[in-house]
């Protein structure tokens, strides 16, 4: 029985396969993060060259936020810049041209100069909207914006605009929204109307606890994140004697290359390709969809369901990398109908990134702390808006006590399950 705590490599194609196992096996790289680490390249190659195009009003972009979790010495750095290296080498040669290219713009007089070069790029590591606005003005196709340490993201939706307005701008780029930032005054704004930003980055899980806990649930940040895990966390990484097979940075480079013939990247003048689904795929993603719903929802566990709502989203997100995935690797030939296997595949990354958020969410809100975990499952039981009289009338049927759930449920600033609407009237934040 397949662990569901590994990513289902098995999904992608041959040559992917062969790619994980080799740096697997040779660099120590878990296959958790150098299989989600592909996928996020994956979705930077798409770019905005290609939608899902589900109703008239219903378009769904490859847009991936992925979070690779470990301790400090996971091997978290290395299977993410080996992922991002073809692009990483792509913006060198393009940096060397917009420097010639702005040299001699500069050096024309003023009446002279056409239209000012712009810097060509796919990865950037600052998280302002000013930066992230000035790229996307100059890069259509989308990019990637990548972090050994993604706590510096978190914290910054806390910096500005009374602490909300950073975290509601990666709300909407999730879903490939506008974006406008008014740079230095009204006269100097950039506007975007199609935007594609993925993430991608590390974190330790006790960071990651800190930054969540409480205050990133309220609006749903929390489950517009994909999570991985090294399964093999507390293994031992042993320095092996083989070398890599020679080539495996070169088979990577060729695969996201036809990855970027096949979603156009060139030509960032035509519309995008809208992929749709085969009915027969159709059928089966809406069934997965519909029955997974119905199972969560009448467990009662209300993070379960919140979580499940958003892989549903990002399955739909899966399918389109993976048939273009396929494409690239030539298993199937070019069309713009996705089938059941594709569906089927995308099934199974969904499910694994769900899991592992439950994992995590658990983490959280659980940590080690068992009158945490208590607290957590006497919050299912009750309303969004409860009393305390409520909650210890449910805390008593679970064999939970008063003075936990007096000492857990103060609903103050601290108070990371709930906060105080007024006197002995509780909401929760989990």
């Amino acid at each position: 029985m397949e662990d569901k705590l590994i990513f289902p490599a098995s999904v992608y194609p041959e040559i992917l396969q062969k790619i994980i196992e080799d740096t697997h096996q040779d660099l120590n790289f878990p296959v958790n993060y150098i299989a989600s680490s592909m996928l996020v390249a994956a979705a930077l190659a798409i770019g905005n060259s290609i939608v899902l195009k589900l109703r008239e009003d219903w378009i769904v972009k490859s847009i991936l936020y992925m979070a690779l979790i470990g301790e400090p010495g996971a091997v978290k750095t290395h299977p993410i810049n080996f992922a991002l290296t073809p692009f990483r080498k792509s913006d060198e040669y393009t940096l060397s041209k917009y420097k010639k290219e702005l040299a001699e713009y500069r050096s024309l007089p003023v009446d002279q100069r056409g239209e000012k070069p712009k810097a060509r790029q796919f990865l950037m590591k600052d998280f302002t909207p000013e930066a992230v606005a000035k790229v996307l003005d100059a890069n259509p196709h989308g990019i990637c914006i990548h972090s050994d340490e993604l706590n510096g993201w978190f914290a910054s939706f806390n910096k500005y605009n009374n602490g909300g307005g950073e975290q509601e701008m990666w709300l909407s780029l999730h879903n490939g929204g506008s974006l406008v930032v008014n740079r230095k005054g009204i006269d100097d704004i950039i506007s975007i109307n199609e935007s594609n930003v993925n993430v991608l980055g590390s974190i330790q899980p006790r960071v990651l606890a800190k930054c969540f806990r409480g205050q990133k649930t309220d609006n749903g940040f929390l489950y517009r994140m994909l999570f991985a895990k090294d399964s093999s966390e507390g293994m031992p990484l042993l320095w092996r004697d083989e070398d890599l097979p020679t080539g495996v940075g070169e088979r990577w480079k060729g695969f996201i290359m036809e990855m970027l013939e096949v979603s156009r990247q060139y030509d960032t003048t035509l519309a995008p390709v809208e992929y749709t689904f085969h009915q027969d795929a159709w059928d089966i993603m809406r069934t997965w969809q519909n029955d997974r719903e119905t199972d969560y929802a009448m467990e009662g566990n209300q993070y379960k369901v919140a979580i499940f709502r958003k892989i549903q989203d990002y399955a739909l997100r899966f399918c389109l990398i993976i048939h273009a995935m396929r494409e690239a690797a030539k298993e199937i030939n070019p069309s713009v109908l996705i089938d059941s296997l594709t569906v089927a595949k995308s099934i199974r990354i969904a499910t694994y990134f769900f899991d592992t958020a439950l994992n995590v969410y658990e983490y959280i809100y659980f940590g080690s702390d068992a009158e945490d975990s208590k607290i957590v499952r006497l919050l299912d039981f009750l309303p969004e808006v409860f009393t305390k009289q409520q909650a210890e009338t449910v805390g008593a049927n679970l064999g939970i006590s008063r003075s936990t759930i007096h000492r857990h449920i103060r609903g103050d600033k601290d108070d990371p399950f709930t906060e105080r609407l007024k006197h002995g009237i509780y909401r929760k934040k989990v």
